[in-house]
């Protein structure tokens, strides 16, 4: 290198530390005014970030909440109704059991009507008979024979009746 070059570069040099001197103290103060303010702008951006992710855990944990609050309210109102429903089945089945006990009693009774009637309507028979035989006793003289077959035909009429 020569000289010249050498006293062109220094000066070249030292233009440019100049220049950057002159540029710092002009421009440097709003340039790291600017900076601190959108680092102050950053900072309050994330602040506001953690903030708002703090209200949607609170917000996430109250709807949490509210949703086991309805899931036990939904669930008592399950065990309620399938209560009522045991309820009413037990109310059916005592009310069917109640009703043919009913049923059974009527038909004891009707069976038990049914039986004095035949019984009436037995004796009944037995006295038309007897009735007979003793007309055809009284309507004329009765010979051992004829006492014979009067007795085998009462004894056969009860066994037509019976």
């Amino acid at each position: 290198m020569s000289g010249m070059e050498l006293k062109l570069l220094i000066t070249q040099v030292i233009a440019f530390v100049l220049f950057l001197v002159v540029i710092i103290k002009a421009a440097g103060k709003p340039i790291v005014a600017l900076l601190d303010e959108r680092q102050r702008t950053i900072a309050r951006a994330f602040g506001d970030i953690e903030q708002q992710r703090a209200q949607l855990a609170a917000l996430r944990a109250e709807y949490e909440g509210h949703l086991a609050r309805i899931d036990a309210e939904a669930e008592a109102r399950r065990q309620a109704a399938r209560a009522e429903g045991e309820r009413i089945a037990a109310e059916l089945v005592e009310d069917a059991h109640a009703r043919a006990q009913e049923l059974i009693n009527k038909g004891r009774e009707d069976l038990a009507r049914e039986v004095a009637k035949a019984r009436i309507e037995f004796r009944d028979e037995v006295v038309d008979a007897a009735m007979a035989v003793s007309r055809r006793l009284i309507e004329g003289r009765l010979d051992a024979d004829l006492h014979r077959t009067l007795i085998d035909q009462y004894t056969e009429d009860l066994e037509r009746v019976s």
